[in-house]
């Protein structure tokens, strides 16, 4: 939906759903750390600040990452899955696989200790996949598919990557069109 607004309103509406996924996750974080006790706003606020200043969440707002949302998602995911809540559990681990593809990784644990919040995520990332095809066609998933080796090679070593355990050996390691090894 954002796609089609000018660019600078889209950056901003973005920006400003950032902050509020902060938010919900300072919520959640404090609320797994302490459960049943309600986060206090002073609390959630000094997290948010703490988190908004970490420099891996500066980055994600700044290039408009997805990462701040999946982080959200998946805390709240979690709150819900220790709630005892499996249905609404597995539809956030769902929503956050929907974005990015590394919360699927989920699907393991669900399967082993609740069916119901296992079948939740794969219904809402099922879901999501039949609206982007129905929207977007069948070429895009083409396109997807075609360009996974090629974006994997260019975007493993990027520098910003380097947070993971994988991007810190693709910067030392790779070799190819878009890197060389430091080592």
């Amino acid at each position: 939906p954002l796609a089609r607004l000018p660019f600078r309103v889209a950056a901003r509406i973005w920006a400003a759903g950032s902050i509020v996924a902060l938010g919900w996750l300072a919520i959640s974080l404090l609320a797994i750390w302490r459960p049943g006790a309600p986060p206090k706003a002073v609390s959630v606020a000094l997290l948010m600040l703490g988190l908004a200043v970490w420099p891996p969440t500066l980055h994600c707002l700044e290039k408009g990452q997805w990462s701040v949302w999946l982080a959200a998602l998946s805390a709240a995911g979690f709150r819900a899955f220790e709630a005892r809540r499996p249905r609404r559990a597995g539809a956030l681990f769902g929503f956050a696989a929907a974005l990015k593809l590394t919360p699927a990784l989920v699907i393991g644990f669900l399967l082993a200790r609740s069916h119901r919040a296992a079948a939740a995520m794969l219904a809402v990332i099922g879901g999501a996949a039949l609206a982007s095809l129905a929207i977007l066609g069948p070429n895009a998933w083409r396109q997807l598919f075609a360009g996974l080796s090629g974006n994997t090679a260019a975007w493993a070593p990027w520098i910003a990557n380097t947070a993971s355990l994988d991007g810190v050996f693709a910067r030392l390691l790779t070799n190819n069109l878009y890197a060389h090894p430091l080592v």
